[in-house]
């Protein structure tokens, strides 16, 4: 019994992140924030762009926990503005694959983040404080990565 505790723990957790996203996607409230943040990066640089691509999707994953919800959601928007800024499609995904992975380790709507945490016994502030320095690092290694891609035509 006790080891389905800390499993039902987990499966609570999940469920009120999947919850969220159901309440933000019925009120079409992510279909609002993905168009007005697209909207500040019209007229801009294809890397600029790319880096705006990034920071975006990394802010919605803390609504849209779900991988497959969020590239549903915001595919259909984000090709077409990435071709309209010069970006390739491979580059436009790269850019969101990079703002996904990294938000996946920092926002705690991701359940799986909240699962390891909890079997850990390692707190929330705790794990904020070790990886918010990382998560510096690794936004400045996609932003080099995604300039190299760009210029090589990727």
């Amino acid at each position: 019994i006790d080891g389905a505790k800390s499993a039902i723990a987990g499966a609570v957790i999940v469920g009120v992140a999947r919850g969220v996203y159901w309440v933000l996607d019925a009120g079409n409230v992510n279909a609002t924030i993905v168009y007005y943040a697209i909207e500040m990066l019209k007229g801009t640089s294809p890397l600029v762009a790319g880096m705006g691509i990034v920071i975006i999707v990394t802010l919605l994953d803390g609504l849209i926990p779900s991988g497959s919800g969020k590239g549903a959601l915001l595919s259909p928007i984000l090709v077409p503005i990435g071709l309209s800024l010069g970006l390739s499609h491979q580059s436009t995904v790269l850019a969101y694959q990079f703002g996904d992975g990294i938000a996946n380790m920092f926002w705690f709507s991701y359940g799986t983040l909240l699962i390891f945490l909890n079997y850990g016994k390692v707190p929330i502030e705790r794990w904020y404080k070790f990886f918010l320095p990382l998560m510096g690092i690794f936004f400045i290694l996609a932003f080099i990565f995604l300039a190299v891609a760009i210029n090589i035509g990727f």
